[in-house]
């Protein structure tokens, strides 16, 4: 719960943070992928170049702070959110990073509005946000199983065949160990290494069954200006053989186990 006297500070700047949530986001990533370069292979760099992981992390941030003002709870954005990170293997001491980054943007963009109270109302903002997602993924890693130190292990293509003039699946079987289980609706992130672009990484809905000696996903590469990295990446040059990252399963938006109605 949101201390009273940081609601009070939170409700009366939310109104600018709001307003200037986008340059905030934008200010965040420019000074944390300068200092942490690394961070780089965990985002998406096509959302990044047209702006949508700006907005997405603004959209959050606000949401869940609006929250704490109302007693709104927000569990299905904390679930997605933590599934997706839960796949691409955020590490808890990575939050440290992004909330001394994120109030750093916060200070920049808002200028002498931010005053020692406000940057400390904020600040707990975040890590309400940044505790409970943090518990939120570390329950999901113990779930499946996740080794913290390797959150994607290598996986070999065994297989590739079109669907359709603009699909291809690919089959993947891991180096080591079984296929896990997984429910209807589930994704698996897949990292490539892409020549002078370093290590991706992307989500992709699984599109077959459990129970399956292989996993299956199903790519539609993204043709444009630019094209998919990644989707291009799998779809032109991924061939049998080759080895990618895999994660374990995630994915919230799956159907129940019972016989109720959809």
């Amino acid at each position: 719960m949101l201390s009273s006297s940081s609601a009070t500070i939170v409700a009366a700047t939310l109104p600018a943070v709001r307003a200037a949530a986008v340059d905030i986001s934008t200010t965040f990533y420019a000074g944390m992928f300068a200092e942490h370069p690394a961070l780089l292979d965990l985002f998406n760099r096509g959302n990044q170049a047209n702006g949508d992981q700006q907005r997405a992390l603004a959209g959050a941030v606000i949401a869940y702070a609006e929250s704490l003002l109302s007693g709104v709870d927000v569990d299905p954005v904390v679930r997605r959110i933590a599934h997706k990170h839960a796949s691409l293997g955020i590490r808890p001491e990575q939050y440290t990073i992004v909330g001394r980054h994120l109030l750093s943007a916060v200070a920049r963009v808002l200028g002498p509005a931010v005053t020692p109270a406000v940057e400390t109302a904020w600040d707990e903002v975040f890590w309400l946000f940044a505790v409970r997602l943090i518990a939120a993924e570390t329950r999901l890693g113990q779930q499946q199983g996740v080794d913290p130190a390797r959150p994607l292990e290598p996986w070999r293509v065994v297989g590739k065949y079109a669907e359709a003039h603009d699909a291809v699946s690919l089959l993947l079987a891991p180096e080591s160990g079984g296929v896990p289980e997984h429910r209807p609706g589930q994704y698996v992130t897949v990292a490539v290494d892409l020549p002078g672009a370093g290590r991706q990484a992307r989500q992709y809905t699984i599109s077959h069954g459990p129970g399956h000696s292989a996993l299956r996903i199903t790519v539609r590469p993204v043709r444009g200006t630019p094209d998919g990295l990644v989707s291009g990446h799998i779809a032109d040059r991924l061939t049998v053989g080759d080895t990618v990252a895999v994660s374990r399963p995630f994915g919230d938006l799956t159907l129940d186990d019972d016989m109720t109605p959809v």
